[in-house]
Formats: structure tokens, sequence, C-alpha cells
């Protein structure tokens, strides 16, 4: 019995890399995934982004975050201290989680200061009507547009300036202090 062997082809190591086709695709992910992290950082560091988690903060009733994002003239004319705040503005409790959901418009920044942004909001507040009902999910809610101006500190972020803002949301009745709904 003779065994029948064949001469074994060897590949050489010539054109095994990345053809033309590969490097394409790969240059096109890369420039994908540098877009995708620039829009991220660059939204991070926006009004539009500063807005939302003001009003997050709000909706959640987180006092110390809604503080951190007034801007310094709020905190110097009107709120000095964090306790100031908290007892004075509406929106420190009065809202907490009253605000069903919000929607931003594009912001508007001032050509001749790049430093100042204009947002409208328009939120959906749930109105707890005569009596303080403890069903507050199936309360009826009223829509209001919130005009509010935004304000780059020295730092570079963006802060409210609730001073030049135009908010409809305060015609809403807040609950009133220590009632169970603004109590963490």
């Amino acid at each position: 019995m003779s065994r029948v062997v064949s001469r074994t082809y060897v590949r050489s190591r010539e054109g095994t890399g990345m053809g033309i086709a590969e490097w394409i695709v790969m240059i096109a992910i890369g420039i994908g995934i540098y877009a995708a992290v620039r829009y991220y950082i660059n939204y991070r560091h926006g009004p539009t982004y500063a807005l939302s988690s003001f009003l997050g903060a709000v909706k959640a009733g987180n006092v110390e975050s809604q503080y951190a994002l007034i801007d310094d003239d709020d905190k110097r004319n009107h709120f000095p201290t964090l306790n100031d705040y908290e007892k004075t503005c509406p929106l420190a409790r009065g809202y907490t989680e009253r605000i069903s959901s919000f929607t931003l418009s594009d912001p508007k920044i001032d050509p001749k200061k790049q430093t100042i942004a204009k947002i409208d909001a328009t939120e959906s507040v749930r109105v707890l009507a005569g009596t303080q009902s403890k069903d507050l999910l199936n309360a009826e809610s009223q829509s209001t547009t919130d005009h509010y101006t935004l304000h780059k500190d020295s730092k570079g972020d963006w802060k409210i300036w609730l001073g030049h803002s135009s908010l409809g949301i305060t015609q809403v009745t807040p609950n009133p202090p220590g009632d169970f709904i603004g109590n963490n």
C-alpha cells in the first residue's frame, strides 16, 4: 500500500494584511466614535443639559442640586444660602413629583453676549385641586410654558438665571411647606 503524499501549499505573508475596504470601514468607525464623543462632551457642557438637570432636580425635590445650578447673581441678590433658597423659592420643594414631563426648545444664544442663552420649557404639572390628594398620579395636569435665561459663569458652566427668567410654573399652586409630597 502506498501512500499518496501531496505537496502542501504554503502561503506567503504578503497580502494577508487588511485591504482597502477594511481600512475604509475602520476609518469610518473611528470617525463615528470621535463624532459621538465630541457631541456628548459638547452637550454635557451646553445650556440645554444644565436646564434639563435643573428641572430634573425640581421634579425630584433635590434642593442641593437645584441650588448648585443657580447663577451667582441670584445667590447674591435673592438666595444667599441654601436654607434661604429652600424656604423662599417655590421651585425648591413646591413641585416635587408634580412635574410629569417637560420639553425644551433649542437654546437661543445671544450673538452679542455669548454667555447668555434663552430656552423655552413646556412643563406638564399635576394640579392638586382643592384638597391635598394622595392620589397624585391620577391628578389632572396643566401645561405651563416658562422662558428660562441661562448665564455662563467664569468657569464656563451654564447656570440658571432665575432673576431674568419668566416662570409660568409658579402660577400653579405649589405644595405647601411640610406637605407629605415635599418631604424626603
